[in-house]
């Protein structure tokens, strides 16, 4: 009989315990989570100075410029071939236009962000 007042006595204890409303929970900080998701390449400019064209032709108009380790996301790119068998790559920014070999892709934006840090 003292085993089951025990018993009894215990389980409400832990009942009346765990229903309270004041429920203690851990805040997560999801703030960065944008960074990790892979929905697009980003750049980061790997030149001392870069042009942006304003089409993906190196004689076309030059529309904005660009330092090293500025982070760019990418929205296309368009490749570009020459009668002697060689391309080009180009990237398009909301900037204009970037060679392939003045950048660094990147998946996500905190991989560009590391990489740019490294300037």
């Amino acid at each position: 009989m003292k085993k089951l007042f025990i018993f009894v006595i215990f389980s409400s204890v832990i009942f009346l315990f765990s229903c309270s409303k004041n429920k203690m929970g851990v805040p997560a900080d999801l703030s960065h989570i944008e960074n990790l998701v892979v929905s697009g390449e980003w750049a980061v400019v790997t030149i001392p100075y870069a042009a942006f064209r304003a089409e993906p032709v190196i004689q076309s108009k030059i529309l904005a410029h660009s330092r090293r380790g500025d982070i760019y996301p990418v929205i296309g790119k368009f490749l570009q071939k020459f009668e002697d068998n060689s391309q080009q790559v180009w990237y398009k920014f909301e900037e204009g236009w970037l060679l392939e070999s003045e950048l660094s892709i990147f998946s996500n934006k905190l991989q560009a962000e590391y990489a740019s840090s490294q300037f």
